[in-house]
């Protein structure tokens, strides 16, 4: 259940199966663009669903006060953006951490399934935003040459 009682015992117990099913679907959806990925890095068509699984999961978990779950997720998302818009640097490195999000997220709904809901991988969202600001910080520098 929500850390925060946003819903009665009663309204969880209904919306947690369901938000379960969406989220293991999403999660299949998630290993098998990764997969798509790792084996052409140029698949367009991967990257655009895999945004769409993770930008999905996002907002449901986020909707139900999961934060554990959207934080990681919305931290994955913008890493998928910024590759979809040609992040210098992204190329297989961030398959990994991808990987390893994929993997934190799974472990957060088994915590959930367990109703023993816990806390993000700290490390993991400082790797995320690591990996956002070295992203960001080679685009400014490309664009200050390019000007």
């Amino acid at each position: 259940m929500p850390a925060d009682d946003t819903f009665s015992a009663e309204e969880w117990a209904v919306l947690c199966p369901v938000f379960l099913e969406s989220a293991h679907g999403h999660l299949t959806a998630m290993h098998r663009d990764l997969d798509a990925l790792a084996n052409d890095p140029a698949d367009r068509a991967a990257l655009k669903t895999l945004h769409r699984a993770v930008h999905s999961l996002k907002g449901a978990s986020l909707q139900l006060g999961l934060l554990s779950i959207g934080q990681t997720a919305a931290l994955l998302e913008k890493v998928v953006l910024q590759v979809g818009e040609g992040a210098p640097g992204a190329t297989q490195d961030w398959l990994g951490l991808a990987g390893r999000a994929i993997a934190a997220l799974e472990k957060s709904l088994r915590e959930i399934e367990s109703d023993e809901p816990g806390e993000p991988d700290g490390r993991l969202l400082i790797e995320l935003d690591a990996w956002l600001a070295q992203a960001e910080g080679q685009r400014s520098g490309r664009a200050k040459k390019a000007g």
